[in-house]
């Protein structure tokens, strides 16, 4: 019988199989808590790894010697890679298809990390020439996503970066160097390239400035008395309403 439900078809070997699209759009999978899904946090469990309610995991996820600490409303879809890692999500973070995750990596609440997108936390040491890079051993600090941060496709952030909240790394960036809250980076190495806040508030703070310069003049003569500037309160000297005025004209 055909089915209305999308599907992806995959090659595999010569056979035809078909995978259920939903992986790929975790979001629309209304019961989270099969008995599949309960299988696979289960035996995620067992290794140390905790769930708040309503996560869904992929089961076409790769998941290789890690942890996982997910707050409540996670996704984890389709083909992603998580590999020797330590990873805690918070509220409603969603890894799309084919991220890749490796070393420590924390992130807050509503974080969206992009399809390919790259979090390598941890880095090979290199420092003795007179030996394989190899035999040197890795070294580790860590990333740190704060809260509403979206990761685009394709990014790379490197270990020991702080994304600050509330920003954008842009498709394909690479991120080795901290991101601080409200930004907006990208290009290799990735550079700012502008505030969101700034953005957000630029027309309204372009008019309240040409507003305060239209009634500036008459605000602070109307509070001239005598030639002197006057308080509205009868308890402050007469320096604070002169230092009010300064400040204002300034």
């Amino acid at each position: 019988m055909l089915s209305n439900e999308p599907f992806l078809f995959l090659l595999k070997g010569t056979k035809l199989m078909s995978i259920d699209n939903n992986d790929y759009t975790a979001w629309k999978i209304t019961d989270r808590n099969t008995c599949e899904q309960q299988k696979i946090k289960s035996e995620l469990s067992q290794n140390g790894s905790s769930f708040g309610a309503n996560c869904y995991i992929s089961p076409l996820a790769n998941i290789c010697c890690s942890t996982l600490q997910l707050d409540q409303d996670c996704l984890i879809m389709a083909d992603v890679l998580i590999r020797t890692a330590q990873v805690k999500m918070g509220r409603n973070s969603t890894l799309n298809p084919q991220v890749y995750l490796q070393g420590p990596i924390e992130m807050g609440d509503d974080v969206r990390i992009g399809p390919k997108a790259c979090l390598i936390a941890e880095n090979h040491n290199h420092a003795d020439v007179l030996r394989p890079i190899i035999r040197q051993g890795n070294s580790s600090k860590g990333i740190v996503i704060g809260s509403d941060v979206w990761i685009g496709a394709g990014a790379v952030i490197t270990d020991g970066i702080t994304v600050g909240s509330h920003s954008i790394i842009a498709a394909g960036a690479i991120v080795t160097k901290d991101v601080p809250p409200y930004s907006i980076v990208g290009g290799n190495p990735a550079k700012l390239l502008r505030n969101r806040i700034e953005t957000c508030f630029a027309d309204r703070i372009k008019q309240f400035c040409k507003t305060v310069e239209e009634q500036i003049a008459v605000v602070v003569q109307s509070r001239v008395v005598a030639g002197v500037y006057v308080d509205t309160s009868e308890n402050q000297s007469p320096i604070r309403a002169w230092c009010d005025a300064v400040e204002l004209l300034a």
